[in-house]
């Protein structure tokens, strides 16, 4: 008798949650150990269940997808992350891939790939929805001598969106001392004491994508920043 996967689905969802079990229970080669509608009870459960592989969404009340992946993965980084949900956001999709997600699929449209890629994934593979793979490409169509890590670089466009260190964690499902531990190290590597000063040679030195911001939204954002910052004096690691 052969190995089967043990999967584990975890979705708010639990009628979605059923079709997946539903789908899945013609591949003979996985085993469906349990489910959940939140990230924080299958975090609890893991050494119970013993999952091969995590099928999931990424928007939780109590412990959001990202950061859940990333204990999972630091845990036990064999286990295989499959994420459908129906987020298209290039930050949240580059956050989800960056903290280790195998794959992402868009639940829109998953079902009829779901079978093919379970498959992709037994094999070693990562299976990508085109348009989530087109995200990932475009992400990359930036300076190529950018001392960022793609982390970085995500947080550094939020940051050009006028998100707070707060919000920047609520965004992409870290810590709060993740975001202003990010943000110091953006200013150190680009050299620079300020957020205002920080978005403007990341568009200079074409660090980001050119259309993250309308002109418009750049220039009124980088007049209020300043003024701001002239006026809290702001900290590297303060709220703003």
């Amino acid at each position: 008798m052969f190995y089967r996967k043990r999967v584990v689905l975890i979705d708010r969802d639990a009628q979605f949650q059923d079709v997946l079990k539903y789908v899945l229970g013609s591949i003979d080669k996985i085993l469906i150990v349990n489910q959940y509608t939140e990230c924080a009870d299958a975090l609890k459960s893991v050494d119970r269940d013993q999952p091969d592989i995590f099928i999931m969404g990424i928007d939780f009340i109590f412990l959001k997808g990202p950061e859940f992946i990333t204990k999972i993965k630091k845990k036990n980084p064999r286990i295989d992350i499959l994420v459908i949900s129906d987020y298209t956001d290039q930050d949240i999709v580059l956050n989800v891939i960056g903290s280790g997600a195998t794959g992402f699929l868009l639940k829109q449209n998953c079902l009829p790939r779901l079978q093919e890629s379970i498959e992709c994934l037994l094999k070693g593979g990562a299976p990508l929805d085109p348009f989530i793979a087109r995200i990932i490409i475009s992400a990359h169509h930036t300076g190529d001598n950018s001392p960022l890590s793609n982390q970085e670089t995500t947080v550094l466009k939020l940051m050009m969106k006028g998100l707070t260190s707060r919000m920047i964690a609520s965004e992409l499902g870290i810590a709060k001392d993740t975001s202003k531990t990010h943000i110091k190290n953006i200013y150190k590597k680009l050299e620079v004491n300020s957020r205002a000063q920080a978005v403007s040679k990341a568009i200079a030195n074409k660090l980001v994508p050119s259309n993250i911001l309308p002109k418009l939204a750049w220039y009124f954002y980088y007049s209020t920043g300043m003024l701001l910052e002239e006026i809290v004096s702001i900290s590297l690691v303060s709220e703003f």
